[in-house]
């Protein structure tokens, strides 16, 4: 999430349960909806410097869980996390979020 600015996007999927639909926030974090119900994370307070990128970091990041068969609540926690980070710093960056 970003410090300010509107919702981002949505970007859909078909997970075990079904098609799901995952909206950005913005600064309010995203969320996940699909037939078993919707979940929401909170993205955290950052100081935001630029938010290019934090769309596609989120998005990425999302993908990755995904193709890994992460939990769904694991995967947007840290998607949203990705996002999160994207937007301390100028510009897009080259980095990958540690998941340790």
């Amino acid at each position: 999430g970003t410090a300010g600015g509107p919702a981002g996007g949505a970007a859909g999927t078909a997970g075990p349960a079904g098609p799901s639909l995952v909206t950005s926030l913005g600064s309010a974090g995203a969320r996940w909806e699909d037939p078993g119900g919707t979940r929401q994370v909170a993205a955290p307070t950052v100081p935001a410097v630029d938010t290019t990128g934090a769309g596609d970091a989120l998005a990425g990041t999302l993908a990755a869980g995904l193709a890994g068969r992460l939990d769904p609540d694991l995967v947007l926690a840290r998607a949203v996390a990705a996002g999160s980070q994207a937007v301390t710093w100028v510009g897009a960056q080259d980095w990958v979020l540690a998941t340790d």
